[in-house]
């Protein structure tokens, strides 16, 4: 038997009540790979939009409610007292179809390969020089980004999270690699920014995952400070990223 000491951090709710709330109950090593254990409560009518999970399994597990669970070739209703295993990189899309709210815990199992490939996919690569044929764009001032805050700025065609963290300035897509929601709408502390909707962490500044269920790293754009102003280097082409 294996006990794990269980750490609850403070509710996240999502931007809009309509919107599921998630909790991380538990993150652990388990046996040389990462295990994460995470409360997600969706409200009457809501949904989580279509996603997979990348290079993790997980359990889906209702506490109560009734939970539509759906892919590509197969749609189910599920119950408290039903399992539902989800395999490696399986699109899923989860719906509450109940005028009440569902609690479900979403169990994410990984092997110890993940983050060593997240970082071997993002090439190690910090923020630093414009690659390629990059662009600088500016992107606001440096005294109105508040400390451990992102925001969603469209530039030239791009989604960007900018985010500031331990006083410096950091530039991401502005797409979860997991569940495809925007980051800026999660929480920044430590040089991480965590997304709200299944509690993924990417580090800042290399842009790799550093918490379950992502395991995919999150393309970063290299910035700069040039008279208190906010330059991110951004590729020519939108949808193009900066590490390649």
């Amino acid at each position: 038997m294996r006990v794990v000491r269980a750490e609850t951090g403070p509710l996240r709710l999502a931007p809009v009540q309509t919107r599921p709330t998630a909790q991380v109950l538990i993150e652990a090593d388990a046996g040389g790979g990462q295990l994460t254990a995470t409360q997600v409560v969706i409200p009457p009518g809501g949904r989580m939009p279509e996603h997979d999970h990348g290079d993790s399994a997980a359990l889906v597990v209702p506490l109560a409610g009734e939970l539509v669970i759906a892919s590509a070739s197969q749609q189910e209703k599920v119950t408290a007292g039903v399992v539902v295993l989800l395999d490696r990189g399986e699109r899923v899309r989860l719906t509450n179809p109940t005028g009440e709210p569902i609690t479900l815990i979403a169990v994410f199992a990984a092997g110890g390969e993940s983050a060593n490939r997240s970082r071997e996919m993002s090439g190690g690569r910090e923020a630093s020089d414009p690659v390629g044929d990059s662009q600088w764009a500016p992107a606001g001032r440096l005294d109105q980004l508040e400390e451990d805050t992102a925001v969603h700025l469209d530039l030239a065609g791009h989604p960007v999270c900018l985010a500031r963290s331990g006083g410096s300035v950091h530039a991401l897509l502005d797409e979860c690699s997991h569940g495809q929601v925007a980051l800026s709408d999660g929480d920044v502390e430590n040089g991480q920014v965590e997304c709200w909707l299944h509690g993924s962490r990417f580090d800042l500044t290399t842009g790799v995952p550093t918490g379950l269920p992502a395991t995919r790293p999150v393309p970063v754009y290299p910035v700069r400070i040039n008279g208190g102003g906010i330059e991110v280097a951004l590729p020519a082409r939108p949808g193009a990223t900066a590490h390649g």
